[in-house]
């Protein structure tokens, strides 16, 4: 036997390893002991290690790569969300109204939730408390934009949060008022929703518990080892204690509390003190700020303005306070993740960790980066930050005609720069691909498709969005894993000895497939450590 005559506790064959080792780059073989892969290589060897090993799993034609991970998601707030009506394929106002009459007839009583509300329905229109009167008198109606970053409500929602007036927020969240200072009813930016969502009735915590559980069997079921919540709900390490007492989390899970514009020095170290909570497969990890809003909303922070005359501020009234805070962060070791949609709050987030210690860059990334001009495309690579971007948000609401509302604020030349991830790795920066979910599609399957393509899955009469920034297969794999875990600074993302044994295993030739096909690519199983975290049915020893 080889590898020192040692017993192994697990061999893994496959007719495809994909290591993301340059120094190997394919195999059939996997040895694992003690949770750590100790040995790759083909086929023969990998009969030879069986041997005298403790378990050994043959997949046959299958695909095994490190195990996938989404650093940038929202598994807890999106849980709750997704329990409304999707909007996402109303195109009107006329559409909307029939959406919400026909839930409100088949549930006569309780709150009426929906979600996903495209740009194209509420850019010019005027929803709110008046609307929702006509519509559906007495009714409590909830309405949350696509991007998570506004909603509409009536005026029942309203009482039950207490708004009565304007509220003053740390950020630039504001509570729409009409000019004698009465609410309209729409709610923009993450403090403002948060404050009315908070007034929404929720099931008893062992009902969401459960219901976390289910949302991470499929997201395990997608091939993630590991989904990173980017912001810390207040009941969300209750309900990650809960869920683990009732069985292990098929995957493991890093949560991020929010650094708030505002926040002075003890607030700052009440976030720090939260870091290392943890159970078996759950910790508290990182810290989350925003620096700008939205594009569609008019909230993103621009070089100059849209085309409404918007966008031109940060979230942070002294983005100097950002940096403060960054530093603080960085000086004790904590990873960060910095939201910046526009020009201007990208810039001013690379200025901020280009001026840390060189070591220290790598612990934080850039979320989103929406328009990036050419002038910092070389900053990633300079700096060491990562480039952590979205995929999917670049079609699901964005045209190749530029006619949808992110372009016509944005004008041509700006468009013209959406989702950039060719030009940041061209220029040898480090990209990360996540979901965002549920402003996207959790799925990594259909998020690499999507990251060749340009294009949603399934849908070859689209015209692309700019497709020359489109990744190749091995690329958005990379991004996956290897990236991923090294922004993350987690010992994985290549299976090579040495490393963590967290591995997916995909049904077939997941790196040749149409992208297309690519999402019909069942997981048979996940390892995280060497272990079974999730498996779609029992895997057989050989």
């Amino acid at each position: 036997m080889s590898e020192n005559d040692a017993r192994f506790d697990l061999v893994i064959l496959a007719d495809r390893v994909v290591t993301m080792d340059a120094a190997v780059p394919e195999a059939q073989a996997v040895a694992v002991r003690g949770g750590m892969i100790v040995a790759v290589g083909d086929r023969a060897s990998g009969v030879e290690w069986a041997a005298g090993a403790a378990d050994v799993r043959d997949f046959g034609r299958a695909t095994v790569t490190p195990g996938l991970i989404d650093v940038h998601s929202h598994p807890v707030i999106g849980m709750r969300t997704a329990r409304g009506i999707d909007l996402g394929d109303v195109e009107t106002v006329s559409q909307l109204d029939s959406v919400l009459r026909e839930h409100a007839t088949a549930n006569p009583d309780g709150w009426i939730l929906a979600w996903n509300l495209g740009p194209r329905v509420y850019a010019d229109a005027h929803l709110g408390v008046e609307h929702f009167r006509r519509l559906l008198p007495g009714r409590s109606i909830f309405v949350k934009t696509f991007d998570y970053h506004g909603a509409f409500v009536s005026e029942e929602v309203l009482e039950a949060a207490g708004i009565r007036g304007p509220v003053e927020f740390s950020s630039n969240a504001h509570i729409e008022c009409d000019a004698d200072g009465t609410p309209t009813g729409g709610v923009w930016e993450m403090e403002a929703v948060a404050l009315v969502e908070r007034a929404i009735p929720q099931p008893p915590l062992p009902e969401q518990a459960e219901e976390l559980l289910r949302l991470l069997d499929r997201m395990a079921a997608s091939g993630l080892t590991l989904t990173h919540s980017l912001i810390l709900d207040p009941d969300e390490i209750p309900l990650l204690k809960a869920a683990e007492a009732s069985r292990p989390l098929p995957l493991r899970y890093r949560v991020s509390p929010v650094c708030e514009p505002g926040m002075d020095r003890s607030d700052l170290e009440r976030l720090a003190a939260l870091q290392g909570q943890s159970g078996q497969r759950w910790a508290v990890e990182g810290i989350k700020f925003f620096l700008d809003g939205t594009v569609d909303n008019g909230t993103a922070w621009l070089r100059s303005p849209d085309s409404h005359g918007q966008s031109t501020q940060s979230i942070w009234q002294k983005p100097e306070d950002y940096a403060t805070a960054m530093r603080f962060f960085a000086e004790r070791g904590i990873l960060t993740a910095t939201h910046a949609i526009g020009d201007a709050a990208i810039a001013f987030a690379l200025r901020t960790i280009g001026q840390l210690d060189a070591p220290a860059r790598g612990s934080h990334r850039i979320e989103h980066i929406e328009t990036l001009p050419p002038e910092l495309v070389g900053e990633f690579a300079d700096i060491l930050v990562t480039a952590s971007m979205q995929p999917a948000h670049c079609c699901m609401s964005l045209r190749a005609d530029q006619t949808d509302n992110w372009s016509q604020r944005l004008g041509h030349a700006r468009a013209d720069r959406a989702f950039a991830l060719r030009d940041i790795l061209d220029a040898g920066g480090r990209v990360a691909i996540s979901s965002d979910w549920p402003i996207g599609p959790f799925d990594p399957r259909e998020i690499m498709a999507i990251a060749e393509t340009r294009r949603r899955v399934g849908r070859p009469e689209m015209a692309p969005v700019l497709p020359l920034q489109g990744l190749s297969r091995n690329e958005a794999l990379e991004a996956y894993t290897l990236t991923a875990a090294a922004t993350a600074g987690r010992n994985e993302g290549r299976i090579a000895a040495g490393m963590s044994a967290t591995m997916t295993v995909y049904a077939g030739d997941f790196l040749s497939a149409h992208p297309d096909t690519l999402p019909a690519h069942d997981v048979y199983v996940t390892f995280i450590e060497g272990q079974i975290a999730y498996a779609s049915t029992p895997v057989p020893a050989v």
